[in-house]
């Protein structure tokens, strides 16, 4: 490992844990106390172990395979968006009474079919794409 990216690290460990322990100090009731201090301490040096541990785990993965998963999910929010609105226009202009937890159940699921097709599209056509992408 090469010494700016340990001196990177470390400072990403002492910010999270002054931010934890300011957190903790300022927002938990009874104040500033030791148990407090100590639980900002700790919380935010575990929460950046946990951001640190997911870098060096993302690590194997290309930018290429990342930047065409990004981009797919962009093209299927969009896509899911469209279908979303329509079908909500269309029970909307029908005058049909549905509950709240159905509309939701049907975004979830119109997002989520979406978001998938959008990601496989763009990887089955990642060779046509000519962006910018390493």
């Amino acid at each position: 490992m090469s010494t700016p990216v340990l001196v990177i690290r470390l400072l990403f460990i002492l910010i999270s844990a002054l931010i934890g322990s300011c957190y903790t100090t300022t927002v938990w009731p009874g104040g500033f106390t030791p148990l407090h201090l100590g639980v900002g301490i700790l919380g935010g040096a575990l929460f950046a172990g946990l951001i640190i541990a997911l870098e060096r785990g993302v690590k194997q993965f290309s930018l290429r395979a990342f930047n065409l998963s990004a981009l797919g999910i962009l093209f299927g929010y969009l896509m899911g968006s469209v279908v979303v609105l329509t079908v909500v226009s269309i029970f909307d202009f029908a005058g049909q009474g549905i509950s709240l937890q159905a509309i939701t159940i049907v975004k979830g699921t119109i997002y989520l079919v979406a978001v998938y097709f959008g990601m496989v599209l763009t990887a089955q056509a990642s060779d046509q794409l000519h962006l910018s992408i390493p």
